[in-house]
């Protein structure tokens, strides 16, 4: 690998490193709460969205076509035509000329989501049912756990099997409670315990179901898959059977397995409701009968396609990533951009949803996800924005004290000469009015759009209000912006006399910089005081790097003396970490990666003070006590990123710890 890849993949390296950190910093609040939400709404059940996911991916199933089951409908015309009772049993002639029928039909199997309780009125119609049973050979009938419409635990059941004259036509008989959530749906399989089976598993049984072999099959968590609205499922009313069925119906029944269920709102003698709620919200499937639950957990055995919710772990495991995916995606984007991503995203958990369903048999509490966790990232982002935007300060924000003129005018200040000026601006020369002087750099805007403008003014609002937090930053006092004639200025604490002239000669006024202090010094130093100047100036880097912010633009002309103090200036180029896109800054001070990370500041400071280390006197006294230091600054200034300090809270670290040891103080 070549010098030049190997820099390229430190670089990346040392970036990610970076992003991933501010990453966490951003996000891990809003990661926390939108976790904790997740873990909640799974752990938590039967809520809302649990049941939501479940039953929206089953709103548009793939179509299927059903050639091996068929209902037949105890409806309200067949009650009307036959004159039977809502609140007693059927006549069981009717019954038996049924099953007749459909034996000769050549039905393979015939369910019964009737009760028969008790021996009936005439027993010679009992008789007739049983011979139909007899000569049929695969009948099924219904038992009842006396616990009103909904399934019980064991402990709560009362068994009442059909009754023994018709047991001993028939022994294949099986609850036929369902279970129903709180919210009147049906959702989920219940096939009861040993020896006490449902309908649909002792139908499913008989005729070998792969689905009902092996030890526990019965208590396996199954869901129903739903196969489409009413009437997926093949049905015929009870009347046009018994009345005589034409060939087209008489095949619906060749080879098919037949439920046989009321379809009025009380059931088949009014002993209890046997209407519920399936996944689909239209009006015309308010309701369904209960036998077209049956016929569909049992197509469900019979197929192996019931649903199956995702290990509770796994689906733990999964909200807990999705919560820290939704927080640390959306860190960066403006609210905007963060809206259109959260959505697009809450799409695509949606749309994977119902693949899952659709063609995995697979469900997740998904709208947990796009309901609750991305909304909630969503809500964190735009919340932190807001309270980041209510935190500026009146002083940090710029002021236009444009006039009619549009000349700049500064209040209480006059300017007096130019005493500095570069690529981004000049620096003036001013006194305020009591007498202070000050310096005030002024940017004049090119274009309408001219970055070197607006990077200016970006600098300021990131730097401004943190300035007086450091004695090692130059103090910002005032910003101000004429936007009629395109300038921005910014008042600052003024450097040192450099000349020799009085305080009050302000036309010989010098700037002390690092530079004119070298030209003043003979461009020596003593060794004591280069690592006073050291510690001082990467102490004063590293606060700005804890701030999230970089400067971009260290040279020795950018570091000026108040009072003595060394301090970093010329902040026109800082920025915060994660917008330094822009490549700038002063040749033969920017390390072979480029500008715009810590990493690159500690080399432009790490140049800055080997050049004072090389012009220090040459002796063996003063080489041997600066050679720690000597080594702590060359690895400031390595080629090779990750043998650099990374930042300036580690370059100080070892400064301080190398000044100690060498007696410097």
């Amino acid at each position: 690998m070549n010098q030049r890849a190997f820099f390229v993949y430190s670089v990346l390296f040392v970036t990610l490193k970076r992003r991933l950190r501010e990453m966490w910093m951003a996000g891990r609040w809003s990661a926390a709460l939108a976790t904790l939400l997740g873990v909640v709404g799974i752990l938590v059940p039967n809520t809302p969205l649990e049941r939501w996911s479940y039953d929206l991916p089953q709103l548009f199933p793939p179509q299927v076509s059903i050639t091996n089951v068929a209902i037949i409908y105890m409806d309200e015309v067949t009650h009307a035509r036959h004159n039977q009772p809502y609140d007693g049993g059927w006549d069981r002639t009717l019954h038996a000329q049924l099953v007749d029928v459909l034996t000769k039909c050549g039905a393979k199997a015939i369910a019964f989501d009737v009760f028969f309780e008790n021996p009936g009125t005439d027993a010679d119609a009992d008789q007739a049912l049983v011979s139909a049973f007899h000569t049929h050979g695969r009948v099924v009938l219904a038992a009842d756990l006396g616990t009103s419409d909904y399934y019980g635990l064991a402990a709560d059941t009362k068994l009442v099997p059909p009754h023994p004259i018709f047991r001993a036509a028939t022994p294949h008989w099986g609850f036929n409670q369902l279970h129903v959530d709180s919210d009147d749906h049906v959702r989920e399989h219940f096939h009861g315990w040993q020896d006490v089976p449902s309908l649909s598993w002792k139908l499913a049984m008989i005729l070998g179901a792969p689905a009902t072999a092996g030890t526990n099959a019965q208590y396996r968590k199954r869901w129903i898959n739903y196969y489409g609205e009413h009437g997926t499922i093949p049905s015929l009313s009870y009347y046009k059977v018994l009345d005589g069925p034409d060939p087209a119906a008489r095949a619906l029944f060749l080879n098919r397995i037949v439920f046989v269920g009321s379809s009025t709102q009380a059931g088949f003698s009014g002993k209890r409701r046997d209407q519920f709620h399936p996944p689909y919200w239209a009006k015309s499937e308010n309701l369904w009968p209960g036998v077209d639950f049956h016929a569909t957990q049992f197509l469900n055995l019979m197929r192996g396609d019931w649903l199956r919710r995702i290990d509770p772990l796994a689906e733990t495991g999964l909200v807990v990533l999705s919560g820290m995916l939704a927080s640390f995606g959306l860190t960066f984007l403006r609210p905007r951009a963060a809206t259109l991503t959260a959505l697009a995203a809450a799409a695509l958990v949606a749309l994977t949803a119902c693949l899952l369903v659709w063609y995995a048999h697979t469900w997740f509490s998904w709208v947990v996800v796009a309901g609750v966790q991305i909304p909630v990232a969503l809500a964190c982002l735009i919340v932190r924005r807001a309270e980041q935007a209510a935190l500026v300060r009146p002083a940090d924000l710029t002021t236009d004290f444009g006039s009619d003129d549009e000349t700049l005018t500064i209040a209480d200040h006059e300017m007096l000469r130019p005493i500095g000026s570069g690529s981004y601006g000049e620096v003036w020369l001013a006194r305020s009015a009591t007498g202070t002087l000050r310096a005030v750099k002024v940017v004049d805007r090119k274009s309408a759009r001219d970055p070197r403008f607006e990077r200016e003014f970006a600098g300021l609002l990131k730097f401004e209000p943190i300035s007086r937090a450091h004695e090692g930053l130059v103090d910002i006092l005032h910003v101000g912006r004429n936007e009629k004639a395109g300038q921005l200025y910014y008042v600052m604490e003024l450097a040192d006399n450099s000349s020799t002239a009085s305080s009050d000669d302000t036309d010989r006024y010098v700037p002390t910089t690092l530079t004119t202090k070298l030209r003043l010094r003979g461009g020596q130093l003593e060794a004591e005081e280069i690592c006073r100047l050291s510690v001082a100036l990467t102490s004063a880097l590293a606060f700005l790097h804890e701030q999230g912010l970089i400067h971009r633009d260290i040279k020795p002309s950018n570091i000026i003396f108040v009072q003595g103090q060394p301090k970093l200036a010329d902040i026109g180029l800082v920025a915060g970490a994660d917008e330094t896109r822009s490549f700038v800054g002063t040749e033969g001070y920017i390390p072979p990666e480029g500008p715009g990370t810590p990493a690159a500041d500690v080399f432009s400071l790490g140049k800055v003070l080997s050049s004072l280390l090389d012009r220090t006197s040459s002796d063996d006294a003063t080489d041997k006590k600066l050679s720690p230091l000597r080594l702590v600054i060359e690895q400031a200034c390595a080629l090779n990123l990750s043998k650099r300090f990374q930042n300036g809270s580690e370059m100080l670290a070892a400064l301080r710890k190398t000044c100690e040891s060498s007696g410097f103080h």
